[in-house]
């Protein structure tokens, strides 16, 4: 019989970076089964920010998403990550200074 590997997300949770912006942090499980033993198995772990594209997620990772990342977190985000690309000076002092 071939082996067969087969992906499960069991946690979805939300968390936050060090602004406060909401992030979530996916656990899945990952299984090598023969049939319908399995033969192994172990976790990857994955964090989502409201930037990151849902295209290949499944449909209950992309419902949480909607209903935690609103519009006004992601334009907020979006400012964040645009002003450590764009002034890596102004963002620390913005953010990791808490002026």
């Amino acid at each position: 019989m071939a082996l067969k590997k087969v992906k499960e997300t069991n946690l979805v949770d939300v968390g936050t970076d060090r602004e406060g912006h909401p992030l979530l942090q996916i656990r899945e499980k990952v299984s090598i089964k023969e049939g319908s033993e399995t033969k192994s198995w172990g976790w990857n772990r994955s964090v989502i920010n409201p930037n990151t594209d849902l295209t290949n997620s499944s449909e209950h990772i992309k419902d949480v998403a909607s209903a935690v990342f609103t519009d006004k977190i992601k334009k907020e985000f979006k400012e964040k990550t645009d002003l450590i690309d764009s002034d890596p000076a102004e963002y620390h002092r913005k953010y990791l200074n808490g002026e």
